[in-house]
């Protein structure tokens, strides 16, 4: 086969809720470019699609998509995981609805992964990102420039890992977030460092850590958050709220929380109802705020 990634694969006019895109030739491709009918939604699965055909997607003129990944194959009644599955960066600028996600897998063993790089989707006023079970799903950055994202999820459940660089809604007064860490889960970059959250404000965030979790990300926006976290997590957040914003950041419950945080505009932070596995003072950096 051809070795040069400069192949592209062009769906004009596809008229269809489901596409499944498999790795058979082992030709490497450049682009995926999917032109649909205005339907009202489209998943894509990508089967066994790896690093070595890996190119980048572009979808247009579908109301939602959903992009997923097969996590295990079957042959002559031997399962097996399918460990890795990448594409390049994806295009969705059009899309009102956006949903990554890699569903759980029945034990440890068919552990999966699937890697995404960088994510744009300027029009969608929903996103969300879930990793199940025994799954990693790893996503560069993640930029929407359209002002307009009504709801924001992030999920990850137990024992999962769900990685991404940065989330960027240019602009937004974002009315809800949701983000939910199962138990033993990882909800950080790919570095095991924070993601960062950017928007003007997130009305309602609400932020839920499980029993020996991490949950790391700094949260660049106003607005009112939540964080309720369980014995034996880690919550590790390096900065709040963003200039000019005024905001309200609650933490309850019990773990251990990173003792350096930056706090930026107008912010009110209340920790009364939490209790910290280690007895350092924690440093609260309140330099750029104008309410502490």
């Amino acid at each position: 086969g051809d070795a040069n990634d400069d192949a592209v694969l062009d769906l004009v006019n596809l008229d269809a809720a489901n596409l499944i895109i498999s790795d058979t030739s082992g030709e490497a491709v450049a682009l995926v470019d999917i032109d649909g009918t205005g339907q009202d939604s489209l998943t894509i699965t990508l089967d066994d699609w790896n690093a070595d055909t890996a190119g980048d997607l572009e979808v247009t003129d579908v109301d939602a998509l959903t992009l997923t990944a097969r996590t295990t194959t079957t042959v002559s009644g031997v399962t097996s995981a399918i460990t890795m599955t990448t594409i390049d960066d994806v295009t969705a600028d059009s899309v009102e609805t956006l949903n990554v996600t890699l569903a759980a897998v029945g034990k440890a063993a068919y552990s999966a992964a699937f890697t995404v790089d960088d994510i744009s989707a300027d029009t969608a006023d929903s996103m969300s990102f879930s990793a199940g079970t025994y799954t990693t799903l790893a996503i560069g950055a993640v930029t929407n420039t359209g002002a307009n994202v009504d709801a924001l999820t992030l999920t990850a459940s137990d024992d999962s890992n769900l990685n991404i660089e940065s989330i960027v809604m240019t602009g937004a007064d974002v009315p809800v977030a949701t983000i939910a860490v199962g138990i033993g889960a990882q909800l950080e970059n790919a570095s095991n460092a924070p993601l960062t959250i950017t928007a003007d404000t997130i009305t309602a965030t609400t932020i839920t850590v499980g029993a020996a979790a991490e949950f790391r990300a700094n949260l660049d926006f106003g607005g009112t958050t939540t964080l309720t976290a369980s014995s034996g997590s880690t919550v590790d957040i390096d900065a709040l709220s963003q200039d000019a914003e005024t905001g309200s950041f609650t933490l309850s419950g019990r773990g251990t929380l990173t003792n350096d945080i930056a706090v930026d505009g107008t912010t009110t932070l209340k920790m009364s109802g939490w209790t910290d596995a280690n007895s350092t003072d924690f440093i609260i950096d309140g330099s750029a705020s104008e309410k502490l």
